[in-house]
């Protein structure tokens, strides 16, 4: 983990405004991306899913200096995008993998859900981009802060097993 330090406007905003681009740009392309030929929706997620990755390790921690609580409901969004996602993965949706993948002790195999790795990518980055929206200081400084932690400790992991996965998918049909 990276030394905290506090979100400065001049020089680490950008980052954020970055990642908060491609968070958005993700969560449109699982609201609005119809059915689309296999492989051609797996290489867009695939790709969605790298930048997303690839921005978020870069992202500075920050301080949390508000005790502050935004809540939002994403109920309709939430079951739009499951819908959504189900369609396109078709077939696409379960694989299996170490829950664990240092754990050398018979760590038994997991069935995980596509639908759901990218469901709660999806709802992690919503209600974040919805509190960043709010644009008061302390929205975007709790949102910078959520932005960071969220990947760290949960949806850093459904990305990183769906990619694994997505890889093996386009893979075993070409």
């Amino acid at each position: 983990m990276t030394n905290e330090t506090p979100l400065s406007p001049i020089s680490q905003l950008t980052i954020f405004q970055n990642f908060v681009h491609l968070a958005k740009n993700y969560c449109r392309f699982i609201e609005t991306t119809s059915t689309s030929p296999f492989p051609e929706y797996l290489k867009l997620v695939q790709s969605h899913l790298l930048q997303l990755y690839s921005s978020a390790t870069q992202l500075p921690q920050t301080e949390l200096n508000s005790e502050t609580d935004y809540i939002h409901d994403i109920t309709v969004q939430k079951e739009a995008a499951w819908k959504q996602i189900a369609n396109n993965l078709g077939k696409y949706q379960y694989y299996w993998v170490k829950f664990n993948p240092v754990e050398t002790d018979n760590e038994p195999l997991v069935c995980c859900d596509l639908t759901d790795d990218l469901l709660n990518i999806y709802s992690e980055l919503l209600t974040d981009i919805m509190t960043w929206e709010l644009g008061t200081d302390d929205s975007k400084h709790i949102s910078a802060y959520d932005f960071k932690l969220n990947f760290e400790i949960h949806w850093g992991f459904h990305c990183i097993n769906a990619l694994y996965a997505i890889h093996y998918f386009i893979e075993q049909e070409n």
